[in-house]
């Protein structure tokens, strides 16, 4: 495949690209620049979809804006796919590539869907880059034997190329050891656990000395970041390493703002919903888009998933819910009409088969998602439910509203209504996110008035009433979006219209400073964080 980045004569691949490409199962195989000409690079093994067409749009995106309005006739792509290519002036496929390079881009698809190309793609992404490597670095006359001891002293060893770099011999060394490969740290070291400097970054490489010095030659440490996944308005996906502000990884698929998140952290996998009526499942080891679910006129709103029964359902502005199946990526089941305004909020628990739904109209509403049936309606608020969080085990709920209360609710066994145990007022403007930690009573809220909020509620037989009992703001003021909270770690996470705001809420004090992340280009929709039994 070759990407012609063009028509100016002056044209280069910038860094972003590059390291876009490298990113990509087949890597750069071969760069050049004609004289006069036009800046060519040849891609091989890369195999051709949506998604990743849609990343390398992003990536070209700052670079080459000014290609944007351009196409070539000479593009080959379907009308779906076509569009995106519009900041790569063409790609054709060049007839003197090798048979078994020419064999993997004519390889059929396999029809799986939902999960199960999750796990296809996840697989087939590891092959891909592990054989490109194995052959760049056993044609390498110059190429060396390493061994790699992890922390234990367990080793391994690898035939690599000098020129190698610490990422490549990672990408080799998670697929032998099974390791996700955002986990694993290389360090340059003679004997097993010595650190030295520290672990070395993707584009490093091996020292001299070390490659002809005695084994060991590295150390490989698994290491267990504390993640945040944050979907921004621009239509990006961001990974965050929390504990140091890192940014892991920014995945683009979306056309549109993403609206909703929905994160498994055991097998670091997500759902997006979208303004695009797309529903999109990420591999967060590779941050790549691994699979996409259509919803013709039902944006996501807010959606919530069963990672191990493989169903999720999700809201929109066409007030109606739809259930999915994850294994077979596609809606199973619709209730149109369900709300009088947009859904905003849901919550669901499959091993009961109930979801409980939020809306502009004020109405909280129980389902049955077995019998696909209304169990109960109550008014929440004579404004809209603008945010959910239900404690499914102790049956409580609380419901955040655009008018800045917090109804807290007892729900009942049956199909009775729910009784109202206590309301939350504070907030001045619009409840954007909540979390709930009912087993120690203490709520956390953020607002559209640019505050965080901790709560204390009584105890279930006490008749004591919820109170405040700390309010964090922050010097930027700008309104805070969604919230996630990691209670054993004592750290929130909120997103706000300017940028990701980590928060430590232990002993919180009035003027507690947040960390601020930068990566998006809008503003943050939706927010998760990985906790701490998850790692």
């Amino acid at each position: 495949l070759s990407l012609a980045l063009g028509p100016r004569p002056s044209a280069v691949l910038g860094p972003r690209a590059r390291r876009t490409l490298h990113a990509l199962p087949g890597g750069i195989a071969m760069e050049q620049q004609p004289p006069g000409g036009q800046a060519q690079v040849f891609v091989t093994g890369m195999a051709l979809d949506y998604e990743r067409l849609t990343n390398l749009k992003a990536s070209f995106k700052g670079e080459y804006g000014d290609l944007a309005k351009k196409r070539s006739s000479s593009q080959i792509f379907d009308e779906e796919a076509a569009p995106v290519v519009g900041y790569i002036w063409s790609f054709h496929f060049l007839d003197c590539l090798p048979l078994p390079w020419r064999r993997r881009f004519e390889r059929p698809s396999s029809g799986s869907k939902g999960v199960a190309r999750a796990e296809e793609m996840r697989e087939r992404t590891v092959n891909e880059r592990c054989l490109q490597l194995e052959q760049r670095w056993g044609n390498d006359k110059d190429a060396v034997e390493i061994t790699v001891v992890n922390m234990v002293g367990d080793q391994r060893c690898l035939r690599i190329s000098r020129d190698a770099t610490a990422g490549e011999i990672k990408d080799r060394l998670a697929a032998l050891a099974g390791i996700p490969r955002p986990e694993l740290a290389l360090v340059c070291a003679g004997v097993a656990g010595a650190i030295g400097d520290g672990p070395l970054d993707d584009e490093d490489r091996l020292p001299s000395e070390a490659l002809d010095g005695p084994a060991p030659h590295a150390t490989m440490v698994r290491t267990r970041p504390r993640r945040a996944l944050s979907g921004s308005h621009d239509g990006s996906l961001g990974l965050w390493d929390i504990s140091t502000g890192e940014r892991l990884g920014m995945m683009r698929g979306h056309g549109d703002a993403i609206l909703s998140l929905e994160v498994d952290w055991s097998t670091r996998r997500a759902l997006t919903g979208s303004h695009d009526c797309r529903i999109k499942m990420w591999d967060l080891d590779h941050c790549i888009c691994v699979g996409t679910m259509m919803s013709p006129g039902h944006p996501a709103f807010c959606i919530a998933a069963d990672w191990s029964a493989r169903r999720a359902i999700s809201g929109s502005w066409d007030r109606s819910l739809q259930l999915w199946d994850l294994d077979l990526g596609l809606s199973v089941s619709k209730l149109d009409g369900v709300h009088g305004g947009n859904v905003l909020c849901i919550a669901m628990h499959w091993p009961a088969r109930r979801a409980l739904s939020g809306a502009q109209d004020g109405m909280l509403r129980m389902w049955d998602l077995e019998e696909l049936a209304l169990l109960w309606t109550v008014q929440s608020t004579v404004r809209g439910v603008s945010s959910l969080v239900v404690d499914w085990a102790l049956s409580l709920a609380l419901a955040g509203t655009t008018s800045g209360e917090i109804s807290v609710w007892k729900l009942p066994t049956t199909a009775e209504a729910p009784e109202r145990i206590a309301v939350l007022e504070g907030h001045e403007q619009v409840v954007s996110g909540l979390a709930l930690d009912a087993e120690g009573r203490q709520v956390v809220s953020a607002s559209w008035d640019g505050t965080l909020r901790r709560w204390e509620l009584p105890a279930p037989e006490s008749s004591g009433k919820a109170s405040c009992t700390a309010v964090l703001n922050h010097e930027w003021g700008d309104a805070q979006t969604c919230l996630a909270v990691d209670w054993s770690m004592h750290c929130a996470v909120s997103g706000s219209t300017k940028a990701l705001r980590i928060w430590a809420f232990e002993g919180w004090e009035e003027d507690t400073q947040p960390q601020m992340l930068g990566g998006h280009e809008d503003g943050i929709a939706c927010v998760a964080i990985e906790p701490q039994d998850a790692r």
